[in-house]
């Protein structure tokens, strides 16, 4: 409910309460929507490897519906506006478990419906998270907020290990695709079920307000300023690296190595997992060094994905024991390295950007770097992937497409990190500015965020 008066304390407890049971619930929920259990459900329905680099592009594509969350917030608020697009997101989740039954009678219509359903669940989810983090700062003081962040993403990151754990068990009783669209029906409605604590928060008109204000004299003020344009060139190669190398590497380990959906899932465990520590060292970093230097070592810890598997162990013999623990390296880089970059940026963003142009900056740079660094990055692994398999002959083994693919990847991502590197050093003249007590300050508001 929107307040035109500052929240009591009552108040803004009893928004909290209800904010860390919706991230309770939602890290149950994303465990079953996520990239993970969609790649391995493409597989069941033998959607090419094309298509399936499309799948690793939506989580960007899907900035294109961010506007509308802006547009909802200003008619409804943040929290009703975040609510509403949850539902709808978690409603769109339905398409991808009922292009199972498609594919009985039509694959080309169940892969669309594939694409169409994955596509409208990440814009959804950017329309509802775009307001997201303003509202958290709203329901919160300045005493609390820290604790909040810290309690909110605890609770995201456990329940969403242990759905990982619970749907790696489910797979080794069953890996039939009637499990994964279970599992993704599960998942919606946990997610449905989350909305309605969201629908709870009471806040302030502030982020009604702020929606509501004109965007385009923003956005001018914003292009001309460079080392924000250098950071929306750097966030697009950052994005584009996630789209070409992580969900790749769960495609490679299940079709260039044959591995069964459990083992697939406990590979994406790994990845989860590293995202924790990843979390803390990202404050300590960035205090240390600066949020610039955390993106660029993030970025090329990010590139040894491919490095691995150009030169990982073959498939034939069977790798030993020993080798196939080799194979939870690119996982614990992918999900390190994306923690590491996103929250660095974030804190880059923070100190670069003045606060009252935030709101508008955020927007464009989500849509800019978000869908162009998904198109880009969409084209880009469906061609290399499609290329890598003509450079194959027919006695190849299964693993050396992606060896290929991975070479001609990390090459154009190594071009790519010049971009990275032009990153404006901002963290002296900000702490120079506003001392190193405010510069920790919104280190730590920042870094223990829900992704």
């Amino acid at each position: 409910m929107i307040q035109n008066s500052p929240l009591t304390e009552k108040q803004r407890k009893k928004s909290q309460f209800y904010y860390k049971i919706y991230c309770l619930i939602n890290g149950v929920s994303y465990m079953c929507l996520g990239e993970t259990v969609l790649i391995l459900f493409a597989v069941k329905i033998h959607a090419p490897n094309t298509l399936i680099a499309v799948l690793g592009a939506m989580m960007f594509l899907g900035y294109l519906i961010l506007p509308f969350g802006m547009m909802r917030a200003g008619k409804v608020g943040a929290a009703r506006s975040q609510a509403d697009f949850w539902v709808a997101r978690n409603i769109s989740a339905l398409l991808v478990a009922l292009s199972a039954l498609i594919s009985l009678y039509s694959d080309i219509l169940a892969w669309s419906i594939l694409l169409l359903g994955s596509f409208l669940f990440y814009g959804c989810r950017a329309a509802g998270m775009v307001v997201s983090t303003p509202l958290v700062g709203d329901i919160s003081s300045n005493q609390d907020r820290a604790k909040l962040i810290a309690q909110s993403t605890g609770f995201f990151y456990f329940t969403g290990f242990l759905t990982l754990l619970i749907i790696s068990l489910l797979l080794k009783g069953s890996d039939r695709i009637t499990v994964l669209s279970g599992i993704i029906v599960a998942g919606a409605a946990m997610g449905v079920t989350a909305s309605g604590f969201i629908r709870k928060i009471d806040e302030t008109s502030v982020i009604q307000h702020s929606a509501r204000a004109p965007i385009i004299p923003q956005l001018k003020e914003a292009l001309f300023d460079k080392t924000l344009t250098r950071q929306i060139w750097a966030g697009f190669v950052v994005n584009l690296s996630v789209i070409m190398l992580s969900p790749i590497s769960l495609l490679a380990i299940k079709r260039g190595y044959g591995v069964s959906d459990t083992k697939a899932v406990l590979f994406s465990l790994v990845q989860f997992g590293s995202m924790i520590p990843a979390t803390l060292a990202t404050q300590w970093f960035s205090e240390r060094f600066g949020p610039r230097k955390v993106v660029i070592g993030g970025y090329y810890l990010n590139l040894l994905i491919s490095f691995f598997w150009i030169f990982a162990p073959g498939s034939d013999p069977v790798p030993s024991s020993w080798s196939k623990l080799l194979f939870v390296l690119p996982f614990a880089f992918a999900g390190a390295s994306y923690i590491l970059t996103l929250n660095a940026i974030t804190h880059y963003f923070l100190i670069s950007v003045p606060k009252e142009r935030q709101v508008a900056s955020s927007m464009f740079i989500n849509i800019v770097t978000g869908a162009a660094s998904g198109i880009t990055g969409m084209i880009l692994a469906g061609g290399l992937l499609k290329y890598s398999a003509g450079l194959c002959g027919p006695n190849a083994p299964p693993e050396m497409m992606f060896r290929y693919y991975f070479a001609l990847a990390g090459v154009l991502l190594l071009c790519g990190s010049w971009f990275v590197l032009r990153l404006v050093p901002i963290l002296n003249t900000f702490i120079q500015t506003h001392g190193m007590e405010q510069t920790r300050t919104v280190i730590r508001g920042s870094a223990r965020r829900v992704h």
